[in-house]
């Protein structure tokens, strides 16, 4: 395809590929999420697994085939968390780059907070009211307060999904005293939210990829995945969360399958966002990183 651009986004627990025509690059042409779980055993310890490599190899190869058959004009690949703070990462990165067509760069916290939000932008949800976004990630979740024009403040917080499971087993059915547990890891690392909360006063919470992308599924009937961003009716949300959180593995299983594990302590923040604001309006939005990074890019 000509004037085209392809971009991976390397999270922690999934990968992500996003092609797009220069001249006219939202909507996406093609859009693909498979799961790694890059960062599966070895966030605590700061290293990437050898056989969380080979899962990412594998899917590196079946994301190069289709950018071949696109063939763009440039292609941009991030790694973030999971990569970023390993200590083996100059290693990994080495083998992840063999046999493929372009270069991986690991960015900063701060960097991928300013590509959600450019990502966000680009849906047309961000208007001139300072929305509060987040981006529940496995190894860390960004946190932006920011309308269409300004990102004000923002914070990537190493408390992601992954990492917390790293610290408190939830894989069967959660107990109150391991939700209570879970609550008490997130408002340990994830310190200042209420100050900000208060500073900004945003009346919408906006969460994007992920568990969110999830959450909609279940919670969209019609299913109009073409829509970049979707509305949760009053209390649905709430509803949904503690439904998810008090189901066994199995039930979980059934409704969001490789999800299962890291969509309850996705629940027990937005939980927590929640009870200590009182937000209008929440929004789950499609674009997130790839689309800021594609925006970026041609706007450059």
């Amino acid at each position: 395809m000509d004037n085209s651009i392809a971009v991976l986004d390397l999270g922690t627990n999934t990968f992500k590929l996003v092609i797009s025509k220069t001249q006219c690059p939202f909507p996406p042409v093609y859009r693909s999420e498979k799961v790694v779980f890059i960062g599966k055993g070895g966030l605590q310890n700061k290293r990437i697994l050898e056989d969380a490599v080979h899962r990412a190899q594998k899917v590196l190869r079946s994301f190069t085939k289709v950018i071949l058959q696109y063939q763009p004009n440039k292609i941009k690949a991030v790694a973030t968390e999971a990569i970023r703070n390993a200590e083996n990462s100059d290693e990994i990165l080495s083998e992840l780059q063999l046999n493929i067509p372009f270069s991986i760069e690991e960015i900063s916290g701060k960097g991928e907070a300013e590509l959600t939000w450019l990502g966000v932008r680009e849906s047309g949800l961000l208007k001139t009211e300072t929305d509060m976004i987040i981006d529940i990630g496995g190894g860390s979740t960004e946190v932006i307060f920011a309308n269409q024009n300004k990102l004000f403040w923002s914070k990537s917080y190493k408390a992601g999904v992954s990492r917390a499971l790293e610290q408190v087993d939830v894989q069967n059915l959660p107990s109150k005293d391991t939700l209570s547990t879970m609550l008490a890891y997130f408002k340990t690392h994830m310190p200042g939210l209420t100050e900000m909360l208060k500073q900004y006063q945003p009346q919408r919470l906006i969460g994007t990829a992920g568990s969110f992308n999830s959450w909609r599924k279940i919670s969209e009937p019609e299913n109009k995945g073409n829509i970049p961003f979707y509305l949760f009716s009053n209390g649905s949300l709430l509803d949904l969360i503690n439904k998810i959180n008090t189901s066994p593995l199995e039930q979980r299983q059934n409704i969001i399958s490789f999800r299962r594990e890291t969509i309850v302590p996705a629940g027990i923040i937005i939980k927590y966002l929640m009870e200590i604001h009182t937000f209008k309006t929440i929004y789950q939005c499609s674009y997130s990183l790839a689309e800021g990074l594609i925006s970026k890019l041609i706007n450059k």
